[in-house]
């Protein structure tokens, strides 16, 4: 399969491989798909999930509290710094949200996106004082304003008032953003507070070389841009590894959720050794994909990469397959065969389903490991120089106690165990994978279309997958071909079962069930149904009087309708418009 693996980026060696925090953009949704719909509430799973993020809704007295309690413990300064560094981390997110949307090329479509993203989410209403962005220059400078901010109200609550600016998080979150724009660092410092007494909260955003002398507070603000082990200006990494994952073979690995890096991890340590490792996961996780980026990763990188599928092997020719035939060595065997030991040479053999070997195999399999040597039926024994990777679905250890595995075998695999997370527990990497097959499989079948609706992004991100990865790209490979040209892919082109109903906003902040909001403009259905009039020509009207009502701007009218210039132009042409 074209890849189902990632990691993120940190100090130390790094495999080859695309790292990716969030799609690239443009593709993964449908921009006509308004933010607030990218919220969604499940309560089957006690899960609330922003743009495939999971979040959670805490108290806004907490926030305050938790300050105090850190200001206790570590200082002021080093508790501001904590909660500045992990609001810098989370305000590159908006970047790559309005880079996903289409947005961000200039900073006030950013912003725009970023103000949304602020109100929906309960920090503050944020709007733009000033902004002085000149690249050719290296000049910038904002001026940012927040009204309602959570972090001054929350101090107010529970303090009273302060000496001192109190809303951290914010701007953390603003430095994150405006570096992330800007591709260097930009410190923000916020000079009125509302906890202050003042009638609103100002923030101000340059260079640390503009603030002047590099005092305490200078050097605590810019130190966390400075970190190579930190998320240091996501954005740009990111930007900078999408270019290079053109020249990547399609089976590069995406993700980022805590426990698929942690299994990576161990990956990373595990490859440039000789020790043998067990893959174990479910089907459809990606051992394979595991086991080959295991390969490229260690030293035996430009030595072949065998794999061979034990559940396939029928009991009469896995010996054969496995260790080889010499001429004569039965009837119809009219010349001598290597291996897959012997192919594997100086390489690595990777065997998945290893735990259906019957037991005779498995004794020859462990003499292998243990002297390094194959013999081929009918001939002597040769010296192999091979690593191998061996992966299992099931608990192989349970097939030990049950007699059905050697238990000397086992202890010979398992050398570095690694267990690869079912995809229901790395929900976080499913936008990521989203996005990955839809370029994919968009490409392999010629197709171009607009992304997924916000009901299909819900429906994936909150499914259970049995077939984990595997199942994904199959639902995604299905809904780029039933999906037409210019056309968002919903929930019927995905075809999967019903789940448990999720409860959304509409589009004036009150949740409902998962059922679709009733469609506006309803008391104008039965009277043009009465005229007879069809559903092209409903369309055909729309689309005419939009373009006229913009005066000829196709950009706008597609905006009135909710669709991109893209999609506009599609079904202008589909119905004939632009002929007439």
């Amino acid at each position: 399969m074209p890849g189902s693996l990632g990691s993120g980026p940190g100090g130390g060696a790094r495999p080859s491989a695309t790292v990716v925090g969030r799609p690239p953009a443009g593709t993964a949704h449908d921009h006509g798909d308004p933010i607030h719909r990218r919220l969604a509430f499940n309560q089957a799973e006690a899960a609330i999930r922003f743009d495939g993020f999971r979040m959670m809704l805490v108290y806004s007295t907490l926030l305050a509290r938790l300050k105090q309690e850190l200001i206790n413990h570590c200082g002021y300064a080093r508790a501001r710094g904590a909660v500045q560094r992990l609001g810098y981390a989370e305000g590159t997110k908006t970047v790559l949200l309005a880079g996903e949307r289409g947005q961000g090329t200039d900073f006030a479509s950013l912003m725009a996106v970023a103000g949304e993203v602020w109100s929906l989410t309960g920090n503050a209403k944020m709007s733009v004082v000033s902004a002085d962005i000149r690249p050719d220059a290296s000049a910038f400078r904002v001026e940012l304003e927040l009204h309602h901010s959570i972090e001054a109200h929350a101090h107010l609550e529970v303090f009273g008032g302060s000496s001192e600016p109190m809303c951290w998080l914010q701007t953390g979150a603003t430095s994150g953003l405006c570096s992330a724009f800007a591709g260097r660092a930009v410190v923000v410092r916020e000079l009125e507070c509302v906890a202050m007494g003042h009638a609103r909260c100002l923030l101000v955003g340059q260079s640390p070389e503009a603030w002047g002398q590099m005092t305490d507070q200078t050097v605590e603000e810019t130190g966390f841009h400075l970190r190579p082990d930190e998320l240091v200006n996501r954005f740009s990494i990111l930007k900078a590894q999408r270019g290079r994952q053109a020249a990547e073979p399609p089976t590069d690995v995406v993700g980022v959720s805590a426990s698929f890096v942690a299994a990576l991890e161990q990956l990373r340590k595990v490859a440039p050794t000789r020790a043998t490792v067990l893959l174990q996961g479910e089907t459809g996780t990606g051992k394979e994909v595991f086991a080959n980026l295991l390969h490229r990763m260690s030293r035996r990188a430009a030595a072949p990469f065998v794999a061979v599928n034990c559940a396939a092997l029928p009991d009469s020719l896995a010996e054969a397959e496995l260790f080889g035939v010499e001429r004569g060595a039965y009837t119809g065997a009219t010349q001598a065969r290597p291996g897959r030991f012997e192919r594997a040479s100086t390489g690595t053999l990777f065997l998945d389903e290893v735990g259906t070997l019957s037991s005779a195999i498995q004794a020859k399999l462990l003499r292998v490991l243990q002297v390094g040597q194959v013999e081929r039926l009918g001939g002597i024994s040769r010296q192999v120089d091979v690593r191998v990777v061996a992966a299992t679905n099931d608990d192989l250890w349970q097939k030990v106690v049950a007699g059905g595995f050697r238990e000397d075998l086992y202890f010979r695999l398992a050398t570095f165990p690694i267990v690869i997370p079912p995809l229901r527990q790395r929900r976080d990497d499913i936008p990521l994978l989203i996005e990955h097959f839809l370029h994919h499989y968009g490409e392999l079948h010629g197709r171009v279309l607009a992304g997924l609706s916000g009901r299909a992004v819900q429906a994936l991100l909150h499914y259970d997958y049995p077939g984990n990865v595997r199942e994904l790209e199959h639902v995604i490979e299905r809904a780029v071909i039933r999906a037409n040209d210019g056309e968002s892919i919903d929930l019927a082109h995905l075809g999967l079962p019903a789940h448990a109903p999720l409860l959304q906003l509409d589009a004036v902040g009150r949740l409902q069930g998962g059922q679709p909001a009733p469609l506006p403009g309803r008391d104008v259905i039965g009277p043009l149904l009465d005229r007879g009039m069809s559903l092209d020509g409903v369309e055909q009207a729309l689309l005419s009087g939009a373009l006229d009502k913009a005066g000829g701007n196709r950009s706008q009218a597609a905006r009135s309708l909710g669709l991109t210039r893209r999609q506009f132009n599609y079904r202008y042409h589909k119905s004939g418009l632009a002929g007439r």
